[in-house]
């Protein structure tokens, strides 16, 4: 009887062993498969930038831990522009951590390298898409250029109509006003966006890069409804629409391959397939799942971001949009949706300038965050510094 015992003990030992291996086995097949279909993923920020890597499990994509390599950088100047070359050496460099990391946990794959940047951004490239003038970005300085175009465009009874065209209203935020503050500058053959310099920089190629719908929709240069450039704004400016590149589908990967000096920096990515930017905002929907799903034309999340500054955003079938909303702006993210929402100058920011103006000590801000919402009595818009969004 002992023996007997003893062999089913041993048996069921053997048992457990065999799922145990066959379990790991599997966990190691899974895991081959994911890291044989990841992305590089990088994130370029106005005063930061981050590199990661993803890989698909389920219908999930996931951040592969380890991977994250972030820099900071000062490259705003006192204008508002920015410098494309610091720009791109923060990015270069924090490719450089994550490709080596990458590279160092072996057996990983890159099969597409995608972007998302801060919007606006807007840069002057000469015939060989070298930069010639700075990056316009968000934080433009040309109040007294955006009063004289809204000005002009409400004598001529346009204004509504612009602003329901371009989804954007007047404002020193957006290309059209920053435009007509730049010095004239006839070494600029084309204007790209921020990614598309560094993008024609390393894939090569005499062409410009096109530009992904929410970074065209972003300068408040473009049609959003039918993902054009707005010639009569452009007219009205006084900028060629030859000028501007082609707007792409963001899907569609951009064309070229890395050139040889940088194949050899990042031989992980030297076959891989980039792709064009997505505007910060649009970008930050998807991360927060606020999207809407293919078989549905309404109720999608409403997507909230507070940073320094803060915005709301809502995806919408573009045919649904007939009129944009007063106050708010409307942004082509895809071949079928717009994003409709509204910004403000004031997020984080007011809770930093809450402390320092009423030096609010720690137990007084446990207080306050153990309360439930709105049970103060005492409700505050921060409208301190203004909005993006024309009210």
């Amino acid at each position: 009887m002992k023996i007997v015992a003893t062999t089913v003990v041993a048996a069921a030992a053997l048992g457990s062993a065999w799922a145990y291996r066959r379990s790991v086995r599997i966990q190691r097949a899974v895991e081959v498969k994911e890291k044989a279909h990841a992305i590089l993923v990088v994130d370029i920020g106005s005063s930061s930038v981050r590199a990661s890597a993803y890989v698909l499990r389920g219908d999930t994509w996931t951040l592969v831990p380890g991977s994250l390599h972030q820099l900071k950088m000062r490259a705003l100047a006192n204008d508002g522009t920015a410098l494309v070359h610091v720009i791109q050496q923060a990015v270069e460099r924090v490719k450089d951590l994550t490709v080596a990391w990458l590279t160092q946990q072996g057996a990983f794959r890159i099969v597409g390298v995608g972007f998302s940047c801060f919007a606006m951004s807007l840069v002057g490239v000469n015939s060989d898409g070298k930069p010639v003038t700075p990056v316009l970005t968000y934080a433009g300085r040309c109040a007294s250029q955006a009063k004289a175009l809204s000005q002009t465009l409400a004598h001529q009874g346009l204004q509504h109509e612009t602003y329901n065209r371009t989804g954007v209203p007047i404002h020193p935020a957006y290309a059209a006003p920053q435009l007509l503050k730049l010095q004239p500058n006839d070494r600029v053959v084309t204007w790209q966006s921020l990614v598309g310099v560094l993008l024609r920089q390393w894939l090569g190629g005499e062409s410009p890069i096109p530009m992904s719908y929410s970074e065209a929709s972003w300068t408040g240069l473009a049609d959003f409804r039918d993902a054009v450039w707005d010639r009569k704004l452009l007219e009205l400016i006084q900028i060629d629409p030859a000028t501007l590149p082609s707007i792409q589908d963001p899907s569609i990967p951009a064309t070229g391959r890395l050139q040889p000096a940088y194949a050899k920096r990042w031989p992980l990515l030297q076959d891989t397939p980039y792709f064009l930017a997505l505007a910060d905002g649009a970008a930050a929907n998807i991360g927060s799942h606020c999207v809407a799903p293919e078989c549905k034309t309404t109720g999608s999340r409403i997507g909230l971001t507070v940073g320094t500054s803060a915005a709301m955003r809502v995806l919408v079938p573009v045919g649904q949009i007939v009129k944009v909303p007063r106050g708010l702006w409307c942004y082509r993210v895809s071949a079928t949706h717009a994003i409709v929402g509204g910004a403000l100058t004031d997020g984080g920011s007011v809770f930093e300038w809450a402390l320092q103006t009423l030096a609010l000590s720690p137990d007084a801000i446990r207080q306050v965050g153990a309360m439930a919402p709105a049970e103060h009595g005492l409700s505050m818009l921060p409208f301190l510094n203004g909005t993006v969004s024309g009210s």
